[in-house]
């Protein structure tokens, strides 16, 4: 989800029945002791009544998954607990890598433990567009038949 222009995931953990809230920013003192709530938390009024912000979006996600797919066997989940516990990788302070931090969550997030599993070298950060654009293209399910020998160059070595 984006947030006053910052991606952050929310994940909806259907085995621990919580919500995760991964977000690679660096709260506290880097952040003049800006904290996680502060976010997440943010009071939002929608018809004179005040809301959390993360509240809110869930609400509305598990409205919208009930009213699309009703038999989907998909539980409620807008009154699950928040969690904020992880030691997910943080970007360095004014990065504006967030959303590859993000699609790194994703790709290592393990459900059964509520917890991401990647490391990311904050001063590599700019590197994590190639990176990822480099998985995208060469993953093996990836379908493209024929690449262009431009592209192809850079195509990992296979062991």
């Amino acid at each position: 989800m984006v947030h006053h222009n910052h991606w952050v995931l929310y994940v909806v953990n259907r085995i621990m029945k919580c919500i995760h809230i991964i977000d690679s920013n660096t709260y506290g003192n880097e952040m003049n002791y800006t904290r996680w709530q502060d976010f997440h938390q943010q009071s939002v009024n929608i018809s004179g009544k005040a809301l959390r912000f993360s509240e809110l979006m869930m609400n509305r996600l598990t409205t919208a998954i009930q009213r699309v797919r009703p038999n989907s066997g998909f539980p409620k989940f807008g009154n699950w607990d928040f969690r904020f516990d992880h030691e997910a990788p943080r970007m360095k302070c004014g990065s504006n890598d967030c959303g590859f931090f993000l699609i790194k969550y994703m790709q290592s997030f393990d459900g059964k433990r509520g917890l991401v599993g990647c490391v990311i070298d904050r001063e590599r950060s700019p590197d994590l567009p190639a990176e990822i654009a480099k998985y995208l293209i060469f993953h093996d399910l990836n379908e493209v038949m024929e690449l262009p020998e431009e592209v192809t160059r850079y195509r990992p070595m296979r062991y």
